[in-house]
C-alpha cells in the first residue's frame, strides 16, 4: 500500500522539481561550480534535484552524498539514481546531525531549506564541520511569504479548504525571525 508520504514525494518530483526546485537547484549548482574529483554534499536533498547536478559536476572520480530527513523523498532519489546509473550516497539525516566525519567535503549545497531547520545555528555549524578548510557552502533561501506571491496565494487556498495548520511552508517562508 502506498503511503501519503510516498504519494507526496512522487508528486513533488513530478510536479515541483521541473518548474520550481529544478531551476533553483541549477542556479545554486552553477554558483557552486563543482569541479571534477571533488567531494560534495547536498543537505536537505529531497528527491535529488541538486544532488544529481553535483554528481555530473564532480564526475566519476568525485563523490556525492545527499541527506534528507524524509525517507519517502530519499526513496524517490534512490530510485532515480538507480534508473540513471548514478552512484550517490543518499542518507536519512537531519541538517543538525550530519552523519559524516569532520572535513569530509569540498562543497556543501542546500537549496531552499535553511528556513525549515529547527535549529539553524546547529545546522550551519554541522555544515561547517563537514567542510574541509577552504571548502564552499552554497545555498538559497526563501524570503518572507509577503515576497512570494505564489506561495502566499497557495497558503490562503490551503488554509481556506484544509485548515490553517496545513497552510504552512516552514518557519522561514512565514517570516520566522531566524531567517
Amino acid at each position: 500500500m502506498t503511503t501519503a508520504a510516498e504519494i507526496a514525494a512522487e508528486a513533488y518530483q513530478r510536479l515541483l522539481v521541473p518548474v520550481v526546485y529544478g531551476p533553483w537547484a541549477a542556479a545554486v549548482i552553477k554558483v557552486a561550480a563543482p569541479a571534477q574529483g571533488e567531494r560534495a554534499l547536498d543537505v536537505a536533498c529531497g528527491t535529488g534535484a541538486a544532488t544529481f547536478l553535483l554528481a555530473a559536476g564532480v564526475g566519476p572520480v568525485g563523490r556525492v552524498a545527499g541527506v534528507d530527513f524524509n525517507p519517502a523523498m530519499l526513496a524517490v532519489a534512490r530510485r532515480l539514481a538507480a534508473e540513471r546509473g548514478v552512484v550517490i550516497d543518499f542518507r536519512a539525516a537531519t541538517a543538525e546531525a550530519l552523519p559524516f566525519a569532520d572535513e569530509s567535503f569540498d562543497l556543501v549545497t542546500c537549496v531552499q531549506a535553511f528556513q525549515s531547520f529547527p535549529d539553524l545555528g546547529r545546522a550551519l555549524a554541522e555544515m561547517r564541520r563537514v567542510l574541509r578548510r577552504g571548502g564552499r557552502l552554497v545555498g538559497s533561501v526563501w524570503r518572507h511569504i509577503d515576497h512570494c506571491p505564489g506561495y502566499l496565494a497557495l497558503s490562503q487556498v490551503i488554509a481556506r479548504h484544509v485548515g490553517p495548520a496545513a497552510a504552512t511552508f516552514g518557519p522561514g517562508i512565514l517570516g520566522d525571525s531566524r531567517v
